[in-house]
């Protein structure tokens, strides 16, 4: 009689242990990897982890050496402000609200002692004003809701204002703090054409003014089908004149890269102190030569 010797097939049990299993070459029964071939790979994995976390730690004790080096070296040689500019600045705020609230007082008083009937024909006959912000974030609070409520949030922003007794007033509180005025349809017309933009209440975006299509789909329901229309509308001081205006977005004359004197000048001048070499008295003088009436 021939003995015929079978391998043993692994159990299901088997399969699911865990652990690597000899060649199938070997004889005898099979046997799993053992309690300390496992216990050895865990420490291996344990010993990565912590090399692993030693290096992020080197690397993040790196980054704070770095960082602490850059601020040293940045308060070395930061000039910081005196006390007494600082006291300056607090005073010449003050004053500058003290200034905008008198303006208003002295406006009211004007407006209660005037003639309704000449005060109606002057704000009939009164331009479309045009408001350009002259200073920035270095002015009071109060100011700065004036400037809020005509949209007008950053330097160099302009807004075409249509003349009214509550717009009226509170240009006249903006004056010391902005370069106003009244285009006429040619420099309207180059104004728009150059920066005009609608802006978009629902999606809060503004488009530049392409082509008399884009008019046609924005002011198409006021019977305005191009740029010359809008212009002549705004102009004449249609009845559609409020909408025509709150279709039209803050205009941006910020000044181009190449004047290097008011790109480089210090932020306390740029924000504060309108000088001849600034952009804002360029502007200034522009609009100084315009006209308020027709």
């Amino acid at each position: 009689t021939v003995s015929v010797l079978y391998w043993p097939w692994p159990s299901n049990s088997a399969k699911q242990t865990m652990g690597k299993r000899p060649p199938k070459w070997l004889p005898g029964e099979r046997v799993n990897e053992t309690i300390l071939t496992q216990r050895k790979s865990v420490e291996e994995l344990r010993a990565d982890k912590l090399l692993k976390k030693d290096t992020r730690k080197g690397e993040r004790e790196r980054m704070k050496a770095k960082l602490d080096m850059k601020r040293k070296k940045r308060l070395a040689t930061k000039k910081f402000m005196p006390a007494q500019v600082i006291l300056q600045v607090a005073e010449r705020r003050l004053r500058n609200a003290r200034n905008f609230e008198k303006s208003g007082e002295k406006f009211d008083t004007r407006a209660r002692v005037r003639d309704p009937e000449t005060k109606a024909k002057t704000y009939e006959k009164a331009k479309i004003a045009l408001v350009v912000r002259a200073k920035g974030n270095m002015i009071p609070n109060e100011v700065k809701r004036g400037f809020d409520k005509l949209g007008l949030d950053k330097l160099y922003k302009a807004r075409l204002v249509h003349l009214s007794p509550k717009t009226h007033k509170l240009i006249q509180q903006l004056r010391p703090f902005s370069a106003v005025g009244y285009p006429d349809a040619e420099q309207l017309e180059r104004l728009v054409r150059t920066r005009g933009c609608f802006w978009n209440a629902e999606t809060k975006s503004k488009s530049y003014i392409s082509g008399n299509l884009q008019v046609e789909q924005v002011l198409g329901a006021h019977n305005i089908l191009s740029i010359e229309e809008m212009v002549d509308a705004i102009v004449g001081k249609a009845a559609c004149v409020d909408a025509v205006l709150d279709s039209l977005a803050p205009f941006d004359f910020h000044p181009p890269r190449k004047l290097h004197m008011e790109r480089h000048r210090r932020i306390h001048q740029k924000l504060e102190v309108m000088n001849p070499e600034s952009f804002a008295s360029y502007l200034h003088d522009q609009l100084q030569g315009t006209h308020a009436t027709r």
